[in-house]
């Protein structure tokens, strides 16, 4: 089976299997797929919010698993906000949005166990925050 397609850049995240591609004539488009031992599980692609006139960067993209959910974390910056998407064999969800309330453009999302910490590199200030909870509020 083939699919062809232009990629304009990856993302891999090795302890999961997890690869998020970008696609779409106006890179527009995530792809994900997970690598199994006997097979590749192709996931529905989907079209995150994007600033007018932007497009979607390799930076902005966490793939990771939280609570044992295969998830896409992406910093969408020009709205300061966290979206986390839940990604499945037949849908991908949106899983919450966390406000990050900063006047600041450049973040990094780092995954520890659980818990996602994203890092204002502009005025140095991390903070923690956890998808369980922020489901619910």
């Amino acid at each position: 089976k083939h699919d062809k397609r232009s990629i304009h850049w990856f993302v891999y995240s090795h302890p999961d299997r997890l690869m998020l591609l970008c696609s779409g004539k106006d890179y527009s488009c995530i792809q994900s797929l997970q690598f199994m031992p006997d097979k590749v599980l192709k996931m529905p692609d989907f079209d995150p919010e994007v600033a007018k006139g932007g497009k979607l960067d390799k930076s902005s993209f966490v793939p990771c698993k939280l609570y044992d959910k295969l998830c896409c974390v992406y910093v969408f910056a020009a709205k300061q906000e966290l979206i986390v998407y839940q990604l499945g064999k037949d849908a991908i969800g949106k899983l919450c949005t966390i406000n990050l309330f900063s006047a600041c453009d450049t973040f990094a999302v780092s995954v520890i166990d659980n818990l996602l910490a994203v890092h204002n590199t502009d005025s140095r200030i991390s903070m923690i925050f956890d998808v369980w909870l922020q489901q619910w509020t």
